[in-house]
């Protein structure tokens, strides 16, 4: 997954980054804990009651912080 969240970086930003630049994490949540405000309107719906919550985080050296998140099935991590 940080491989793919390199890559929207660079094709929505235009910011080229290595792995080593990279702080990452995973955390399980239940659907509820999730802010709305974060999700495509009506995906929090259509999630399972447990998702893997990968985040990923980039700070250029501006300090400006980019925060990408991947959301898994607790069960099938899809």
């Amino acid at each position: 997954m940080l491989n793919e969240a390199m890559n929207i970086l660079q094709k929505q930003m235009q910011l080229v980054t290595v792995k080593e630049e990279w702080s990452y994490e995973s955390v399980t949540l239940e659907r509820e804990e999730l802010d709305e405000a974060t999700l495509p309107e009506g995906a929090k719906k259509q999630l399972p009651k447990l998702v893997m919550t990968h985040l990923y985080l980039y700070v250029d050296n501006q300090d400006n912080e980019y925060v990408l998140y991947f959301l898994t099935d607790m069960t099938s991590q899809q």
